[in-house]
């Protein structure tokens, strides 16, 4: 915790982190480049479980990965310890992709 808060009070990683998502039907790869490294994860958006890994934290997650009308909504559940992660909404407003993270207690950030 206390080395987060110092991480940002002193700005860092702000604009640090991409992502490009590719698509193909319900095949999705997700690359995400951080100041730690780039990470590609591959999934399916059918609603079935699976495995994946956490870009920032680089620890295994559990992913269901499932399409909310034009909305690609991801539910994330650690496995060490099992326990709910929230969800990550994406979609398209005009030319932006707009990304939610939805914390476990409902509260949305943008």
């Amino acid at each position: 915790y206390v080395s987060r808060s110092l991480a940002k009070s002193m700005g860092y990683g702000v604009n640090k982190v991409h992502q490009s998502v590719e698509q193909d039907g319900d095949k999705l790869k997700i690359t995400t480049t951080n100041p730690k490294g780039t990470k590609v994860l591959k999934l399916l958006a059918n609603g079935e479980e699976q495995d994946g890994t956490d870009p920032i934290e680089d620890k295994p997650l559990k992913i269901r990965a499932a399409w909310d009308g034009p909305a690609l909504v991801m539910t994330l559940r650690s496995q060490r310890p099992d326990k709910e992660m929230g969800s990550v909404r994406r979609y398209l407003q005009e030319e932006d992709t707009i990304q939610e993270l939805v914390a476990p207690n409902g509260v949305v950030v943008r």
